[in-house]
């Protein structure tokens, strides 16, 4: 095959790549989350209206929950603009490695003294490894929603969810993640 016969899809494909990510979209990865085992303890803590599809960023694949066409509110700490939104309500959901409590409390440590270090004083570490939660052999972390529904009955969709996942779960430190979840996806 010579050159010229590769330069044409090559360059498609980086067009349509280009394309995509000008409109703010990836590609999406051609698997459903129903068929890796990695992500069935959440899924079965996933009621409708709730969503779930894969996402691949940063060579991490994350369940992505989300709430369609939700009433929204910026959180606090997220530095959005006030005011009320149409849009989904987006949780993710990373399978990360499983550690003991010892190493977590040790790479939680290290990263405040480097974001202390770094000048970054009030900040505190989203990825703290005791934070992630453990149900049977797998250890995932939570993103922190940007936005938080404001009409009950979409509220109370996550708040379902919450209750089911915090049921199903324990933190790594084997304490009950129920005022984790609430203050990481709840609360305003």
């Amino acid at each position: 095959m010579n050159r010229k016969n590769l330069l044409l899809p090559a360059a498609t494909a980086a067009a349509l790549m280009l394309a995509a990510i000008a409109h703010g979209e990836r590609p999406k990865l051609d698997v459903k989350p129903e068929q890796l085992d990695c992500f069935q303890p959440i899924l079965k803590c996933v009621d409708r209206p709730l969503k779930s599809e894969l996402d691949f960023l940063a060579g991490q694949t994350r369940l992505r929950l989300t709430l369609p066409k939700a009433s929204l509110e910026p959180r606090w700490g997220t530095s959005l603009p006030a005011g009320k939104i149409e849009g989904e309500w987006i949780l993710f959901v990373t399978l990360q490695p499983r550690m003991s409590v010892k190493d977590g409390q040790i790479l939680h440590e290290a990263s405040m003294d480097l974001l202390r270090a770094e000048g970054k004083r009030g900040i505190t570490s989203l990825d703290n490894p005791l934070r992630r939660l453990i149900i049977g052999e797998y250890c995932y972390s939570l993103s922190y929603p940007s936005y938080l529904p404001t009409e009950e009955k979409e509220l109370q969709v996550i708040r379902e969810f919450v209750e089911q996942l915090s049921v199903e779960c324990k933190l790594v430190d084997d304490t009950d993640p129920r005022q984790m979840m609430q203050k990481l996806i709840l609360d305003p």
